[in-house]
């Protein structure tokens, strides 16, 4: 196997934090009544009503398993699991469409959000750590 890129360190290391953010907010949008309902008082695009709806139920389990998915890639981006990389650049590429959704239908503040993980992406798919990955390079 090829050595790991140094950048990958860093990506695997924000996909942890990524992930245990996933599965803090699954929880608190499943669990009320617990010390993370402070969650809902800070600024949210989502409507505290989501809670304890069906509607939520299903938001929560999708969060926390986002989470899950995230959590386990982040160590197998440092293995070199070519799984792990097609499950954060999926993750990454549906979340760049939606802050650029979000951006061109007025909401400025997506732009962050939009720079960051096209950044992203673009290290991923560079040659040199597709090619650690075993992802096809042409």
């Amino acid at each position: 196997m090829e050595k790991r890129p140094k950048g990958v360190t860093a990506v695997s290391l924000l996909v942890l934090i990524i992930a245990f953010v996933a599965l803090i907010a699954g929880i608190s949008v499943l669990v009320v009544g617990t010390p993370l309902d402070i969650l809902w008082t800070l600024k949210s695009s989502l409507s505290p009503s989501i809670r304890g709806t069906m509607l939520g139920i299903m938001f929560g389990v999708f969060v926390m398993a986002i989470g899950l998915i995230l959590l386990l890639s982040s160590y197998g981006l440092l293995k070199g699991n070519k799984i792990a990389w097609w499950a954060v650049v999926v993750i990454f590429g549906a979340n760049a469409l939606g802050d650029l959704v979000s951006l061109i239908m007025g909401n400025i503040q997506s732009i962050s959000g939009v720079i960051i993980v096209g950044i992203l992406l673009v290290y991923l798919t560079r040659p040199n750590v597709r090619s650690y990955f075993d992802v096809m390079v042409k």
